[in-house]
C-alpha cells in the first residue's frame, strides 16, 4: 500500500514488443500516488553530463512533494528527512535509479525531504513532476558533503555548482534555523 510521508520506489508499467517500448509513467492504482495525494504543478527534466552532483535541495515554507524519473542514463538518489537534521544520524534513504527498460522505475518524494542525486553516465536525463511551484524564496538546501551524508566518491571527483558548493552543511544549517 502506497504511503505519502516516506520515500519510495514506483513501479513503472511497461510494454515491449517489435516497435519497441511503451512505459507509462503516472496512472491510478494501488501502490501510486493518487489525485488526493498529489498533482502536477510543474513537469522539468534535467540533462546531465557524468560525475554531476545536484542538491541537497528543499524549499523550507512551500515544500514540493516530487515524482523523480531517470529517463536515461543512471545516477545513485539519496534523500534526507528534514525533521532529523538534529539527529546524530538523520534519516537517509539511498536509491539506485537508471533508464534501462528492465530497471525502469520513479522515486516519490515527499515535501519534507531534501533530495539530491550523482550521475554516473554522460546524459543521464532525470525528469521532475512536483506537486507546487518553484519558490525562490524558500528554496534552500543542505551541503551534499556533510559529514552525515556518504556519496562513496571524495568532493574532488564531482561536478558541483557554485550554488551547491556554497550551501551550508547540515549542522551549520541546524545552528542558522
Amino acid at each position: 500500500m502506497f504511503d505519502k510521508n516516506v520515500p519510495q520506489r514506483l513501479h513503472v508499467n511497461h510494454r515491449q514488443d517489435l516497435r519497441g517500448v511503451h512505459s507509462k509513467f503516472f496512472m491510478t492504482e494501488d501502490e501510486r500516488p493518487t489525485a488526493d495525494d498529489f498533482q502536477i504543478r510543474e513537469t522539468f527534466m534535467t540533462t546531465n553530463n557524468k560525475n554531476v552532483m545536484r542538491g541537497m535541495h528543499f524549499q523550507v515554507k512551500t515544500p514540493q512533494t516530487k515524482i523523480l524519473t531517470c529517463v536515461s542514463g543512471s545516477a545513485q538518489v539519496k534523500t534526507i528527512a528534514l525533521d532529523s537534521l538534529n539527529s546524530s544520524e538523520p534519516e537517509i534513504h539511498t536509491f539506485f535509479m537508471t533508464g534501462y527498460v528492465e530497471d525502469l522505475s520513479q522515486l516519490y518524494i515527499p515535501g519534507d525531504y531534501a533530495l539530491g542525486y550523482l550521475v554516473y553516465d554522460d546524459l543521464t536525463k532525470m525528469l521532475y513532476m512536483t506537486d507546487g511551484d518553484f519558490d525562490p524564496e524558500n528554496d534552500s538546501g543542505v551541503h551534499p558533503f556533510s559529514h552525515q551524508i556518504d556519496w562513496q566518491v571524495n568532493e574532488s571527483e564531482v561536478i558541483l555548482s557554485n550554488r551547491d558548493r556554497s550551501l551550508p552543511t547540515i549542522d551549520e544549517f541546524i545552528d542558522f534555523r
